[in-house]
């Protein structure tokens, strides 16, 4: 099987970017492995550094033994792992931050993280709900709010909101 060739003119196919929320474990786990695999990089965002660190190396190996385009690929992929409380009120802007710290343009943008306590609202105290409603609602509709419109500027971009 022949190589991708990365030339000046198809780069920019290869250097897009995929935000993931909760991407430590579950369906966040899961995407990171399949965008990795459509030849996005990826830039994983979790409350959990060690299962976040284990999921980048676990992706970053899946590419090493595919033999499709993602596997021609391997050696440009790039991952950027951001452990960050997302439940926090300045948790869109301290990923928003990193990511043009670094020069990250993100083109899909997956708002994945999520919680669910397995007891009733009523027995769920107003501390967690309040949580609940950062992590599922607030810090997701920042997250938009800070790249949506640099994806509209560029013509370009997706975002995916898991509920």
């Amino acid at each position: 099987m022949s190589k991708i060739k990365v030339t000046e003119k198809n780069f920019g196919q290869f250097r897009s970017w995929a935000l993931i929320t909760g991407a430590a474990g579950g369906m966040g786990r899961l995407y990171a492995l399949e965008f990795a695999r459509l030849g996005y990089n990826l830039v994983l965002v979790d409350i959990n550094g060690e299962k976040l660190s284990a999921v980048a190396s676990e992706v970053k190996a899946s590419l090493q033994t595919d033999e499709g385009p993602a596997g021609a690929l391997k050696d440009y992929f790039r991952t950027l792992e951001i452990v960050q409380d997302l439940t926090l009120e300045d948790a869109a802007d301290t990923i928003k931050q990193r990511t043009d710290a670094e020069g990250i343009a993100v083109s899909l943008l997956v708002n994945n993280a999520g919680i669910l306590y397995a007891t009733g609202i009523v027995e769920t105290s107003e501390k967690r709900l309040k949580l609940m409603v950062a992590l599922h609602c607030t810090t997701p509709l920042l997250l938009c709010r800070k790249y949506v419109p640099e994806m509209r500027e560029r013509g370009e971009g997706r975002v995916l909101n898991i509920s």
